[in-house]
């Protein structure tokens, strides 16, 4: 009961997070359950200060910041009654943690209409930059691989989020089932146009299998923050494994379900039916 009660602190966050390999000078990308880490002192807000001091001046942070989509269907015919992106307004839907982070006075937040990511540091604007309505949804993993960056994963097991996403990507396997959502977003010369999503992140019920590949070419170190288990991954050489062999076998990573619309759609689509 007394440890099922104490008090995180700032100082043994960032204890936690050297022991498992954060460096200054890391540009990390987060994904954060913070009931799992236990009570800190001082909340989300604390978190954040206590990995901007692991990760120092010289590094970056970066968080999912994804916001609501709606049918395209909804967004042609109940266009006004849909609310319009606002990078500086638009709440996320991807947790509190998040929430928090795009309020820091630091936060850069990207202009994906739909899913957008917020960076604080020194790479923070070349993460977010050119992430806008034209750009790929899960994009910014594939710039954070351009400079050597990491993914820190408090608390929620092998869920790689976003960046499995990038691999389907990359594999051609998002853009192999059409979408049906997207969202209103203001252009650069301020005009309120829709944004028709190309690449709807798919199932990701089988992605898990990924990551002991990962593991067993030693890009996965494994801890703790606070009484979250915790995984810092090396994302350049991660996201190319994950992609090749997305690219190799695709089939094996669909879900078994029939009433899965996104794997059967694209079981179709690739010509594999093995299954089935």
């Amino acid at each position: 009961e007394l440890f099922m009660n104490e008090t995180i602190s700032e100082d043994q966050i960032i204890t936690d997070a050297r022991n498992l390999g954060v460096e200054e000078g890391c540009h990390l990308a987060l994904g954060v359950s913070m009931k799992s880490i236990g009570h800190i002192e001082g909340g989300p807000d604390k978190l954040v200060e206590a990995l901007l001091k692991c990760v120092g001046r010289r590094g970056t942070l970066m968080v999912n910041t994804f916001s609501r989509s709606f049918s395209l269907k909804t967004l042609q015919t109940k266009g006004a009654a849909v609310p319009v992106f606002d990078p500086g307004e638009t709440p996320v839907i991807t947790g509190m943690f998040a929430e928090r982070f795009r309020h820091h006075p630091g936060a850069i937040r990207s202009s994906h209409p739909t899913n957008s990511v917020a960076a604080i540091g020194s790479r923070a604007e070349y993460l977010t930059a050119c992430h806008n309505a034209h750009a790929p949804a899960y994009s910014p993993y594939s710039r954070l691989a351009d400079i050597d960056g990491k993914m820190l994963c408090i608390g929620i097991g092998d869920d790689l989020v976003a960046l499995r996403h990038q691999a389907q990507y990359l594999a051609g396997l998002l853009t192999a089932v059409p979408s049906d959502i997207g969202a209103r977003y203001k252009d650069t010369k301020g005009r309120i146009r829709i944004f028709k999503r190309k690449d709807r992140g798919g199932c990701t019920v089988k992605l898990p299998l990924l990551v002991p590949l990962l593991r067993e070419r030693g890009f996965v170190k494994e801890g703790r923050i606070g009484k979250a288990g915790s995984l810092l991954v090396e994302v350049k050489d991660s996201l190319r494994i994950m992609t090749e062999e997305l690219e190799r076998d695709p089939e094996h990573y669909l879900c078994e379900d029939v009433s899965c619309g996104w794997c059967r759609e694209l079981e179709k689509r690739l010509e594999i039916f093995d299954r089935f």
